[in-house]
């Protein structure tokens, strides 16, 4: 939902391939660092018991810094 703002933030920009990149490497690494499907280890947890929101929980003031 964000990149189609996101490019045309920079479309006047001579040089902005680099920042598409980045948006979807800080996208895909702040979404999967909340739930036990973005990360193998916390899926092997997830299916020996441990909560599914556990990780949100525990990692979700490091996202929070990570998104501002």
């Amino acid at each position: 939902l964000l990149i189609r703002p996101l490019i045309r933030a920079n479309d006047n920009r001579q040089s902005c391939a680099h920042v598409v990149v980045f948006f979807i490497f800080i996208v895909s690494n702040i979404g999967g660092s909340l739930t036990p499907l973005g990360d193998p280890p916390l899926f092997l947890g997830f299916l020996k018991g441990v909560s599914f929101f556990w990780t949100v929980g525990h990692i979700l003031p490091d996202t929070a810094f990570l998104m501002v």
